[in-house]
């Protein structure tokens, strides 16, 4: 995050990188299940339940839990990550709300 010159915290304009750049090229897409979250998924046996995933920009951890089962629902500050998110849940036979 930037300072602008009046001291309040500038944020990155996440509708214009989502639009502009390839998903996959961006420093946080992680296309497998967070592997700290599958680790504790596993250990706890835990094979479906809701999930809420806040700041889901592409969505492959929401994509990964509704794959497990989960009832995922999915939230980010850029609707266009939402919309790509969907549309590749949706390619793959995923409901995520």
């Amino acid at each position: 995050m930037n300072m602008s010159e009046d001291g309040k915290h500038e944020f990155p304009q996440w509708e214009d990188l989502y639009q502009q750049q390839e998903i996959e090229s961006m420093p946080w897409f992680n296309p497998e299940l967070d592997e700290d979250l599958e680790k504790a998924l596993d250990e706890l046996g835990l094979r479906g339940g809701s999930a809420l995933d806040l700041g889901t920009g592409p969505g492959t951890q929401a994509i990964h839990l509704a794959r497990r089962g989960f009832a995922a629902t999915a939230t980010d500050i850029s609707e266009a990550a939402i919309r790509l998110a969907s549309e590749k849940a949706q390619n793959e036979g995923l409901e995520i709300t």
